[in-house]
């Protein structure tokens, strides 16, 4: 009995066909073959070959007609499955996610710099110049902290390598390596070990910051207002820096890894 049958040939394997990507379909008979007709869903399509090939633009059911040892013959529908590449607008670009988030947070450090001109303007330049060194320091901190919180977890950081084998079988079209995670587990382990010492030496956090601004006092006007403005600015600006840092690393940084996977996937 005549047989045909349609098989993918490119790319091997059973995964979807990321979008954009060429994909070929190859008839497969036995017997003696030809006149070989394509067709996608209802559509029938110009190839005359007994191998059909193109760019994957939209999932559909395709089927191949051929002359066997004198008989037609169709084969079973093959249904194609596409991928839709995930569109990554820039997101710090108008409307994105992240620019909605800057624009919310530039008030209130705006406000603070304002404060902080204001109050050096008020005393004088050179305690304006250390309280613009202060509120930046402690903004690079809190932006250093915001990192290493927001840095997103690798859904294969603890799981096995991409492509490895699953029931004695390997995908051919996955990557044979992982992306190296080093940072977000330096990421994980700051993050456990900063909890830990807060909460274990709370007290002598909170002695050693009253130091900091007993410290600052005489640099910012050695008055009881430097003293109360050397405390507010750390903690405003130290809230600052860690918000803004960890809600671009959670929406960009995200955004820009998951960007990259799939394209490293794409590429394999």
């Amino acid at each position: 009995m005549a047989s045909l049958a349609i098989k993918r040939t490119e790319p091997a394997g059973s995964q979807k066909v990321p979008e954009g990507d060429r994909f070929t379909l190859e008839a497969q008979c036995e017997g003696d073959c030809a006149g070989y007709i394509w067709h996608k869903d209802q559509e029938r399509l110009a190839e005359t070959s007994n191998t059909y090939s193109a760019k994957a633009a939209n999932g559909g059911k395709y089927r191949v007609q051929a002359t066997i040892d004198g008989e037609k013959v169709f084969s079973d529908p093959y249904t194609l499955e596409v991928k839709a590449k995930r569109s990554i607008s820039n997101p710090l670009g108008t409307g994105g996610p992240v620019s909605q988030i800057v624009k919310q947070l530039a008030w209130p450090v705006a406000f603070g710099v304002v404060l902080v001109v204001g109050y050096g303007i008020a005393a004088d330049w050179s305690v304006l110049i250390v309280a613009a060194a202060v509120g930046a320091a402690a903004f690079g901190i809190g932006a250093l902290l915001g990192f290493v919180f927001g840095i997103p977890r690798s859904l294969t950081s603890e799981t096995a390598p991409i492509g490895a084998p699953k029931g004695g079988e390997v995908d051919p079209t996955a990557p044979q390596y992982q992306p190296n995670t080093n940072l977000e587990q330096v990421s994980d382990w700051l993050t456990k070990i900063l909890i830990g010492i807060g909460l274990a030496q709370a007290g002598d956090i909170v002695k050693g910051f009253a130091d900091l601004v007993d410290g600052l006092k005489p640099a910012l006007g050695d008055t009881a207002a430097a003293h109360a403005f050397a405390g507010a600015e750390i903690i405003y600006f130290l809230i600052a820096g860690f918000l803004c840092s960890y809600l671009l690393a959670r929406l960009r940084l995200q955004s820009e890894l998951e960007d990259a996977q799939t394209r490293l996937r794409a590429a394999h």
